[in-house]
Order: structure tokens, then sequence, then C-alpha cells
């Protein structure tokens, strides 16, 4: 093992997955450089920006969701940040989905906003993976009932 850290998001029950599925990003203009960095999208709404060489967090930014669901969580539909982000190079972007269902967008050097927080999908969905597309975002959704 090269590295490991510990992120803030706490595991629940619920939830079949406290993160999603990593994406690592080469060459990351930050404020120490260029750096290779692992994103992580926690079930809570906070995305992480750990040094993919080192395992130091980099940033941080949580976006707690004050709305109630209409329906209890439940491991089918756990009432949680579901997607794995995506990222726009070019631009220094990475786009993300939190619970409350808006689609969010931050540098990814330092975690400044890009995008204020936009309508996307329903709050509570089951957003997956997304993905860009001549700077079109796209996610599939399973409807909760």
């Amino acid at each position: 093992m090269k590295w490991s850290t510990q992120l803030a998001t706490t595991p629940t029950d619920i939830a079949l997955s406290t993160l999603a599925a990593p994406l690592v990003v080469e060459s990351v203009s930050t404020a120490e450089g260029a750096k290779n960095v692992v994103f992580l999208l926690a079930a809570d709404d906070t995305l992480f920006a750990v040094d993919a060489d080192t395992g130091k967090m980099l940033w941080q930014k949580a976006f707690p969701n004050e709305m109630t669901a209409l329906r209890p969580a439940t491991w089918l539909c756990p009432n949680t940040a579901n997607d794995t982000p995506v990222v726009d190079k070019k631009s220094g972007v990475i786009y993300f989905v939190t619970s409350d269902g808006k689609l969010r967008g931050l540098n990814l050097g330092d975690g400044a906003e890009r995008l204020a927080a936009t309508d996307f999908v329903a709050p509570f969905a089951r957003a997956w993976s997304l993905n860009l597309i001549d700077n079109v975002i796209y996610t599939t959704r399973i409807r909760t009932y």
C-alpha cells in the first residue's frame, strides 16, 4: 500500500457505498504546483480532493442537504449522492450531483465554485455516473417509488 487516508464521512448501514467511484486526474494545477488528484464524492454530499501521490487532503467541500426525503432511506434508495462525477480537464472543472438534485461544478485545483448549483434531477433521485459529451452533461436516474 502506498498510502491511506481517513475521510470525514461516516459510513451508514443504509448506503451500499459511502463513496462513489474515485476519479484520478493527472497534472491538476494547484497552489502547490501540478498534482495528480483523486476525487471522491461521499454519500453525505462532500467532495474530497486527495493528493494521489501522498494521500494528503488538498481540499474538501460539503453541500449539506436540508431537504426531507418523501420516503425513508433504504438500501435500494439511500437518499444520498450516488453519482460518479465527471471531469472537464480542458476547463479544469469537476461536475457532480448532490442529493438535493443539483448539478455543481468546482475548480479542480482549489474547489472554487465554477457553476452555480443548478436543478438537474429530482432531489434524492438515484443519479448514476455522469458523462460529458460536447459540453453537455448526461446521467441516468432510477425512479424511486
